[in-house]
């Protein structure tokens, strides 16, 4: 069975030379044109992930610069308990993201909590429980903490220091398939359940999902779905950053940057795997 130490050991070595893997993303998609050969993405390390990054049809470099500038912001306005200033960066953030903010859950959870005045409280409260290993999440319930692949951005730039990665459907699929990966190298045929990473549908939904890393052996559950779904993800996020801080210590690089090679392996961790999809 494949522990935590060996697959951390795994990634720090992936950084430099990783499984090959490669997808193909459609022309209409904003970074189709920063990729050669007709939308191919193609990497040999987690490293090459990060210098092919593409968010927003901008690289890294461009949308680290929107993170800071939206992160000091967000860290200014809970200092001060700035409600309606912590909420018009929020939606900011959402907007950075891709993420509607509008009818649905966490646009009705900002809305709530910033008419009470809480909405600085519960995510420093949430900061707080994410950043300790271990720490009971039973709060993120869908009522006083939620946690989705909106939430999930705001909280992690509540983290100045980077304690939390933003832990979205792309981010769970490639550690899903890293470690996958990582149980095939070390001839295992389990994962400690710990690193049973969930992952999430992509909006262009196909069969089989382009973001399950699951093999015919091991079957990696989706996020947001269930009764638990929120304290599932809270969860998720919780280890999975935990992870990124031991492999990004041992390669003495940004966990943002680690958290980025994540994001750019995860968007198909499919096409790879040809007939055994």
């Amino acid at each position: 069975m494949l522990r935590e130490s060996e697959f951390v050991d795994y990634l720090a070595h992936s950084w430099g030379n990783s499984e090959n893997h490669w997808y193909k993303i459609p022309k209409g998609n904003r970074c189709y044109t920063s990729l050669k050969n007709r939308g191919r993405f193609e990497v040999n390390s987690l490293s090459d992930c990060l210098s092919k990054y593409c968010w927003n049809g901008n690289d890294y470099s461009t949308n680290a610069q929107v993170l800071d500038a939206l992160e000091n912001k967000l860290l200014r306005a809970l200092r001060k308990d700035n409600t309606p200033c912590i909420k018009e960066i929020c939606v900011q953030i959402l907007n950075w993201g891709g993420v509607k903010y509008k009818n649905n859950i966490t646009g009705k959870w900002l809305d709530e909590n910033t008419s009470n005045k809480c909405l600085g409280r519960k995510i420093v409260d949430a900061l707080t429980l994410l950043s300790e290993p271990g720490k009971p999440l039973g709060r993120f319930d869908g009522h006083d903490l939620i946690m989705n692949s909106g939430i999930t951005k705001i909280i992690s730039l509540a983290a100045n220091d980077t304690k939390l990665i933003i832990y979205d459907g792309r981010v769970g699929a490639a550690l899903g398939d890293l470690a996958i990966l990582a149980m095939q190298s070390h001839n295992f045929n389990a994962l400690d359940a710990k690193l049973e990473f969930r992952w999430r549908n992509s909006r262009s939904y196909n069969k089989p999902n382009p973001r399950d890393p699951s093999r015919a052996n091991v079957k990696l559950g989706t996020l947001f779905r269930g009764k638990y779904k929120h304290k599932a993800h809270a969860e998720s996020m919780q280890y999975g950053s935990y992870v990124a801080r031991k492999v990004a210590a041992k390669l003495s690089i940004p966990v943002r940057e680690f958290e980025a090679a994540l994001f750019m392996w995860g968007y198909d961790v499919r096409q790879r795997l040809g007939s055994l999809s």
